[in-house]
């Protein structure tokens, strides 16, 4: 698939960064701070998910999460935190999450930020091209790391031309189950997450257990 053109229209539009952010971290951050200058985003907010369906129930409360991810972007004028997913019960499902948002925005454009591993499940989720319906699809990918794209999805790409975005990122690649598990062995995740979640993460005492 080919990186974004210009008349894509991604300027002034709202990102809408989901994840399961457990704890979120300096890639994250990262990420959606190159999207939205590569792209010309008016804004970014994140979506903290109460809980996938595809994946495990998460290690942090959803309450110690959204904290998280405030104390993040907190300081960042361009950044926001929606509680969206946080205020209906699991799972969160992100077709009904970008409906609320849709409603929430009626007259802004909407860009779903994913990660390429997302992507490779995209297809599967409920509802794909309700999803590319309401909004553009910027799925990061990362260099030296394979893009799968199955058959399905580039069908519903083909029937929503122009709505799936890939963007390279040339953040390093951090994840969240290396920083829980730096955490359960006692050792330091410094640089790792924002300092303000560092401390959080020490105050609350999470992810001690593995």
């Amino acid at each position: 698939m080919p990186e974004p053109p210009a008349s894509i229209g991604l300027a002034g539009a709202i990102g809408v960064y989901g994840g399961t952010f457990d704890p979120v971290h300096v890639g994250h951050v990262q990420v959606a701070a190159e999207v939205r200058g590569s792209l010309g985003l008016a804004h970014v907010t994140f979506v903290p998910a109460h809980q996938s369906p595809l994946k495990g129930r998460p290690s942090a409360p959803i309450t110690d999460r959204l904290e998280m991810v405030r104390l993040a972007v907190g300081g960042l004028s361009w950044a926001s935190v929606s509680e969206v997913e946080a205020e209906r019960p699991p799972p969160s499902f992100t077709v009904e999450t970008m409906r609320a948002l849709a409603n929430r925005f009626p007259s802004e454009r909407l860009a779903l930020i994913i990660g390429a591993d997302a992507l490779v499940e995209f297809a599967d989720w409920r509802e794909p091209g309700a999803i590319l319906g309401i909004a553009t699809v910027i799925a990061i990918t990362r260099v030296g790391v394979p893009l799968v794209i199955s058959p399905r999805m580039r069908a519903l790409a083909e029937l929503h031309p122009g709505r799936l975005v890939l963007h390279r990122a040339s953040v390093s690649a951090v994840a969240s189950r290396d920083i829980r598990a730096r955490v359960s062995r006692g050792e330091s995740i410094d640089g790792l997450v924002p300092v303000a979640v560092a401390e959080f993460v020490e105050s609350m005492k999470l992810y001690r257990d593995g």
